[in-house]
């Protein structure tokens, strides 16, 4: 196992499993549901998707200062991976998709270790590039280096915040949505690679190996990250709805946000 699984994956789950224990069969609680989907949405679809994803691995749109520091603020707190570590495995993917090379493949190395294990091993670390295109701005960044220095300590600041302000917003606030971000992202990872019942490619790809699809329960319930077959195919456009019903939340708030010319 690697520094991410024993720093952040692993107490994680312990807490996970805990609370679920402690919450169930000792003490009353309250989940406030809007607040749930806010934080959501803001650390996954808009910090992770709009943010680690389009914006600073794949560059797909231009964006002001500060909402270029929010979205790395707001993806940190998701607590799925450092902003270098995110890129840069990301990059590796596209690179070696679904190749003996890539360790996030279903298809090469089976469901669980594509769904959650590869990024706990230490090869998540030494096979990645960290000085990819992405990744060489990222490290110039003085911020954004203090960001992922600190990536750890951020995140159970906010956990520690949530819990001392009662478990109405450990729960809501930090617990359910971080764990729900961690879902849809092991969703994406391995069900979008996979041919299901509900799974299309609009294209084909140039490459031997890419099996990426789309996936019409993923691409909803993922607010557009499921139109995985659509981004393989274009991975510079920042909107994946190629059928006119494939909706792309995430691309939506890429334009909201987009710096205009």
């Amino acid at each position: 196992m690697n520094s991410y699984c024993y720093k952040l994956w692993l107490p994680l789950t312990i807490v996970t499993f805990g609370s679920v224990f402690y919450f169930l069969t000792i003490s009353e609680f309250t989940v406030n549901w809007l607040l749930v989907f806010v934080t959501w949405f803001l650390i996954g679809p808009v910090g992770i998707g709009a943010g680690f994803h389009r914006y600073f691995s794949h560059r797909q749109y231009k964006t002001y200062r500060p909402i270029e520091l929010a979205l790395a603020f707001l993806g940190s707190l998701a607590g799925y991976a450092p902003l270098a570590m995110w890129c840069s495995s990301h990059i590796y993917h596209h690179r070696n998709s679904d190749s003996s090379d890539d360790i996030t493949s279903p298809h090469q190395y089976g469901f669980w270790e594509s769904f959650l294990f590869w990024r706990l091993r230490p090869i998540a670390l030494e096979k990645v590039d960290t000085l990819n295109f992405a990744t060489r701005s990222i490290f110039k960044d003085k911020k954004l280096v203090f960001l992922i220095k600190n990536y750890y300590r951020i995140f159970w600041i906010f956990g520690l915040i949530s819990f001392l302000l009662g478990p109405t917003y450990f729960l809501s606030l930090f617990l359910i949505p971080v764990q729900l971000e961690h879902l849809r992202l092991n969703m994406i990872g391995s069900f979008a690679h996979m041919k299901l019942p509900t799974s299309y490619r609009n294209f084909e790809s140039q490459s031997l190996h890419d099996r990426s699809y789309n996936n019409v329960i993923l691409g909803y319930l993922t607010f557009g990250f499921g139109w995985h077959n659509n981004h393989h195919h274009n991975e510079r456009s920042s909107s994946l709805m190629v059928r006119w019903w494939e909706v792309d939340i995430e691309g939506l708030v890429c334009k909201l946000i987009s710096k205009k010319d």
